[in-house]
């Protein structure tokens, strides 16, 4: 049976499809404490996504959630609320993972 696909094709090849998807995405290279990468990988691991795409979805939700050209960037990125001693709810911890090779 015959593939009658009505759509036609966005790229001749794969590697238009390709050039065409780097393009759209940026990259970015930036520098962590090892700390924080061992707690990124932890949560990627426990959540089964990349960690490319932890880091990606992270960054997005900061951007969507604070002010970053009115408040800048300071020292103390707790709320206002959370400085002023209200109760906030305990962070969700993930259990560390030991790598059995």
């Amino acid at each position: 049976m015959a593939n009658n696909n009505p759509r036609p094709k966005l790229y001749a090849s794969a590697a238009e499809r390709q050039a065409a998807y780097r393009a759209r995405v940026g990259t970015m290279e930036v520098r962590l404490d090892a700390t924080t990468i061992d707690t990124l990988s932890r949560i990627a691991q426990a959540l089964d996504v990349p960690r490319a795409e932890l880091v990606a979805q992270v960054i997005k939700h900061g951007l969507l959630n604070r002010d970053w050209f009115r408040e800048g960037l300071r020292r103390d990125l707790r709320s206002k609320v959370e400085r002023q001693g209200a109760r906030v709810a305990p962070r969700a911890r993930v259990e560390k993972v030991d790598d059995e090779d």
